[in-house]
């Protein structure tokens, strides 16, 4: 099976006015070892890795309340009431793609939150006809995406930048 996603010249790419650039730079930079070792076990360009996860805390995720929702997440009393994240950082997995960091996987865990998400990636990129850092980051952001969409060329343009 394959994921076609046609080339958008309309997707902007700009940074959100939201972005908090030191949350995504001192995330990756936090998690330099894991962002080193988990690409190369799934077989996917670290860059890549690095980039959305930068996009994802950055720009993304709850305008920098995702550390605290995901703290709520550890709460049983608050995820009752609904108020955990329904992803996890730092890769803003959710848990319908935490088998894929193997059985029984937390999230909540740096390292396989990580390698959940270098699987995802790997994933998709081996079913891209034409695959780019646009389109992959596309279909990371959402599977029933069939051209490049804002958070593709946002992750792109980070990719060439690397603010890490």
């Amino acid at each position: 099976m394959s994921f076609p996603v046609a080339a958008n010249p309309s997707a902007d790419g700009s940074i959100p006015l939201h972005a908090i650039h030191s949350l995504g730079a001192d995330a990756v930079r936090e998690h330099d070892l894991v962002l080193r070792e988990e690409p190369e076990r799934a077989g996917v360009d670290p860059d890549l890795v690095r980039a959305i996860m930068y996009v994802e805390i950055a720009q993304g995720h709850y305008f920098g309340a995702g550390p605290l929702l995901d703290d709520a997440r550890r709460s049983t009393f608050l995820n009752d009431l609904g108020i955990g994240s329904k992803t996890v950082l730092p890769m803003n997995v959710g848990d319908m793609w935490a088998p894929l960091a193997g059985k029984d996987t937390d999230l909540l865990d740096v390292r396989q939150n990580v390698r959940a998400g270098a699987t995802l990636l790997k994933r998709i990129v081996d079913r891209l006809p034409s695959p780019s850092v646009e389109r992959v980051a596309t279909l990371y952001n959402s599977l029933a995406k069939e051209k490049v969409s804002d958070y593709g060329a946002r992750v792109a343009n980070v990719y060439e930048a690397k603010p890490w």
